[in-house]
Parts: C-alpha cells; structure tokens; sequence
C-alpha cells in the first residue's frame, strides 16, 4: 500500500523498509533504507541499483507483477531454480503447491527478460 508506506516514509526518526519491489524506487526517493524481498535471492544488484539511483526498472516491474500473480514462493522458488540451475529448488511442501508448467514458463520467461535487459 503505497499511501501508508509514503505517510511511513515522513517520519524521518524510523528506518522504513517495504515490501514491494516496485515501490523500491519511489520509496528510496523519500528516504526509504531498504526492503524485505523474495526477488533480492536473484536479483539484488537491480534491486540495489534501483535502490542508489531511485529510478523504477521497468523490466524488474514486469517480473514482479508476474511473480504476484501466482503464489509467490512457489513462484519466487521456479526463478530462483532458474537463476541456480538447480531444479530441486522449485519443490515446495505442502500446504502450498507447485506451479504448472505454463505458469513456470511465465516466469522464467519475465526473469530472462531482465537477464537480457542487463546484458545490453
């Protein structure tokens, strides 16, 4: 919510850290010292470079709004698993389920997206 994270982001005398990786830019234009991230395990050095500069990554957005849209840690296990190579990663344990294939595909799609971003 980034209206309470704003109103959070006035009081100068806390250290606010979000939770959204989209709103990373925007917070650390205010002030804003960091974020609890599931994507900061594949992704940091965009994460800290929209952290330095407080400009948005379009590209790490997409991944993110892909990401929400399935169960995230299934989802933030697949691109993890992507990243290290290793399968093993993408299992889960119940109560949450793994992904299907498609919705795998989908995110793998938006992280090599990003990886391509980078490179260029």
């Amino acid at each position: 919510d980034w209206e309470n994270g704003r109103q959070l982001l006035e009081m100068k005398d806390l250290a606010i850290m979000l939770g959204d990786e989209r709103l990373l830019g925007k917070a650390s234009r205010l002030g804003g010292q960091g974020m609890i991230s599931g994507v900061a395990n594949f992704q940091a050095p965009s994460l800290v470079r929209t952290l330095s500069t407080g400009n948005a990554d379009p590209a790490l957005n997409a991944l993110v709004d892909t990401i929400v849209s399935y169960p995230v840690i299934p989802a933030v296990k697949i691109a993890l698993a992507h990243y290290l190579g290793d399968e093993a990663w993408t299992r889960v344990r119940a109560p949450l389920l793994n992904l299907d294939t498609k919705e795998a595909n989908d995110i793998v799609s938006g992280l090599n997206a990003l990886q391509t971003k980078e490179a260029s």
